[in-house]
């Protein structure tokens, strides 16, 4: 085991020990508690760590894409569909987008001396952008012509 530095396989700059990156167990709980977006932001945050501004942007913009699509996807699911399917459908999708495109710079980050962010920030963060889509949705919910929205 290395003292020094980690190299991320796919990233053009050093992981070192002044560098957090958030686990692709985080990025999931991420997911899971606040849409899709809550695991992008994570996966942003560590493409910025990396180096890799063109994927953070496009973490960025796939999150705030497959929020709206989740969004639009409730007002079609019939009254009776099972309430956890659609979550775990996207937090299992983000899971697996972080393993496979962090997993491995995430291991050898740790395995060289670097830091994890905290349990703590990751439920903090997801609470509060939890809070913000929820929000954004009621207040385009609101916008929409009643004839749009699914009558109850």
């Amino acid at each position: 085991m290395s003292s020094g530095p980690a190299i991320a396989s796919s990233s053009p700059r050093l992981v070192d020990e002044s560098h957090r990156l958030y686990s692709p167990w985080q990025v999931a709980v991420g997911a899971l508690l606040a849409f899709p977006i809550g695991g992008c932001l994570f996966l942003a945050w560590n493409y910025g760590e990396m180096g890799r501004p063109d994927a953070k942007r496009q973490a960025l913009i796939g999150g705030v894409l497959s929020t709206a699509l989740v969004f639009g996807l409730f007002f079609f699911l019939p009254k009776n569909f099972p309430g956890l399917v659609v979550p775990m459908v996207w937090t299992l999708t983000i899971q697996f987008i972080a393993n496979r495109s962090q997993g491995l710079a995430y291991a050898k980050h740790v395995e060289g001396g670097g830091a994890p962010h905290s349990w703590g920030r990751v439920l903090g963060i997801s609470l509060a952008t939890l809070v913000a889509v929820l929000l954004a949705m009621l207040t385009v919910a609101m916008l929409l012509p009643k004839a749009v929205l699914p009558q109850a």
